[in-house]
């Protein structure tokens, strides 16, 4: 039981941990911008998929999204093939949200 306890509170630390560098790192507007103007690298568009999870962050990633001129159809695309998870999913919900259905999935 006693190992069970400690991992749990592993777990937890992590967790917040893990929440605490995202919004560290959200702090840090310049993906954002980079995202708007179109001057974002694989790990800023990443970092935005990412966030589209948070509830807090979410609109701030839209909002750098719908102020671009062009839809970037080609990065989500290319994350696609991403090593993370969270930016895969990111980018295939831009898409069904792009093309105006889910496409069946």
């Amino acid at each position: 039981m006693k190992r069970f306890i400690t991992i749990a509170s592993l777990l937890c630390s992590l967790l917040t941990f893990g929440t605490g560098l995202a919004h560290a790192q959200e702090d840090n507007k310049d993906y954002l911008n980079a995202i708007q103007l179109g001057t974002a690298s694989i790990d800023d568009w990443a970092l935005a998929m990412d966030n589209l999870s948070d509830p807090e962050l979410r609109p701030k990633v839209m909002d750098a999204l719908k102020r671009r001129t062009q839809f970037p159809k080609k990065k989500l695309v290319n994350l696609l093939s991403h090593k993370k998870l969270s930016a895969r999913i990111g980018a295939i919900e831009l898409l069904e949200d792009a093309t105006g259905g889910d496409n069946d999935f």
